[in-house]
């Protein structure tokens, strides 16, 4: 009888911990998370109702305030240019209220981009974007999409010879 009472003593702490580990709030998304968020319902999703659940109020891109405005179109213009977008998250680096992405969007040029007929062929175009936090919400973002190498990539293996 004494060592059934040893075994469940020994039993019961281990219960409480893990008792505890399941009443523990959850972690708030890292910041990473949110970015990968907001890329994905953003800029291929176009759930432009979800905009404030990343971006604060007053939030700028790329210097500029009219930030909702500028995301939509350069999201508008490559929906328009190419069908099926995909975005892929290469590499991310949180550092405090800050984070530095690199991804890239896939698509398939379906529409003209810069002058260039359809060309109906696979194409990817690496971006970056570095965002600043408040909390939960981006409140400054600095975006670059290699649109110089999609147009090489459209104009054919002449161009990218250059």
């Amino acid at each position: 009888m004494a060592s059934r009472a040893r075994r469940q003593a020994k039993f019961i702490p281990a219960l409480c911990l893990v008792l505890a580990a399941g009443c523990a709030p959850e972690p708030p998304p890292s910041h990473k998370a949110r970015v990968h968020e907001y890329l994905q319902s953003l800029l291929v999703g176009r759930d432009w109702p979800r905009w404030p659940d990343y971006f604060a109020p007053d939030a700028a891109l790329n210097g500029s305030t009219l930030a909702l405005q500028i995301m939509r179109g350069t999201s508008e213009g490559l929906h328009f240019a190419l069908a099926g977008i995909a975005i892929e998250v290469l590499t991310q680096v949180e550092e405090g209220d800050r984070v530095a992405t690199h991804f890239r969007i896939l698509g398939r040029h379906e529409g003209a981009f810069e002058g260039i007929a359809p060309t109906h062929r696979d194409v990817a175009m690496d971006g970056y974007v570095f965002d600043r936090f408040a909390g939960e919400r981006v409140v400054d973002s600095r975006m670059i999409l290699d649109l110089v190498g999609l147009s090489r990539q459209l104009a054919g293996p002449a161009a990218r010879g250059r």
